[in-house]
């Protein structure tokens, strides 16, 4: 199965993209779109036609790869085979953790998708306040920490999805909009179904809290295991 990003997504809505394929989609732009491609690779390549960015030709490259698909099933199989797929894009990724999104399109209402978190991966706390959102997860496998947070980052509740704990088997949980949020996985490999409303547009999607190390920052791994090892809220 061939993926577009959402990057590539947001770019058609912005408009912008491969110079060559808007001015000039001939066989200059495509040569290079097909350069891109490497059978189906994701990984971007220099763009040798080109003469400015190298990442003018990343959209026509999308273009083509979306042409190429057949159309999508109308069933979905939510497999074992299917999670360590992803697994093993998400062992490639720096941030630790990856989608698998079962929506064909950034405006699709209601966005499902699978998100496999591997051990390690920090996710900033944020919420879906405007527009509000509200958002279910649902653990198929490992375990994993929701955090909840007040205005000022203090811990108000953590529920433990998917193992045991002190209120019994968890599976699942639901999340207003609005409230400030996080997931850490517990496992060597934790893997959630999420559904949140569409459309979605990278700019409003989250509003992360200034008040939390963000992602890639060197705070970023000491915060998220001082989450996990800190004591229940209502403790002592």
């Amino acid at each position: 199965m061939v993926i577009v990003t959402h990057a590539s997504a947001h770019s058609a809505r912005r408009g912008t993209g491969c110079s060559q394929f808007f001015l000039a989609p001939r066989r200059a732009g495509l040569r290079c779109a097909l350069s891109q491609l490497r059978v189906r690779s994701l990984k971007r390549q220099p763009c040798k036609e080109s003469r400015r960015s190298p990442r003018r030709c990343w959209f026509l490259a999308a273009i083509i790869r979306v042409m190429d698909l057949k159309t999508p099933s109308p069933v979905q199989v939510i497999s074992g085979a299917l999670f360590d797929s992803v697994e093993a894009l998400a062992m490639r990724s720096t941030r630790r953790r990856m989608n698998h999104n079962f929506h064909s399109r950034a405006d699709d209402n209601p966005h499902r998708f699978l998100n496999v978190l591997l051990k390690g991966a920090y996710i900033q706390p944020h919420r879906h306040a405007n527009p509000p959102k509200s958002e279910s997860f649902i653990v198929l496998e490992g375990a994993v920490d929701v955090i909840i947070f007040d205005e000022d980052g203090r811990v108000t509740a953590r529920y433990a999805l998917g193992g045991e704990s002190p209120k019994g088997h968890v599976w699942g949980i639901d999340i207003a909009p609005g409230v400030w949020h996080t997931i850490l996985p517990r496992t060597a490999r934790a893997v959630c179904f999420e559904v949140k409303p569409g459309p979605w547009e990278p700019s409003s999607d989250k509003e992360f809290a200034l008040w939390a190390p963000a992602e890639g920052d060197p705070a970023a791994a000491a915060y998220a295991q001082a989450l996990l090892n800190s004591p229940e809220p209502n403790a002592g």
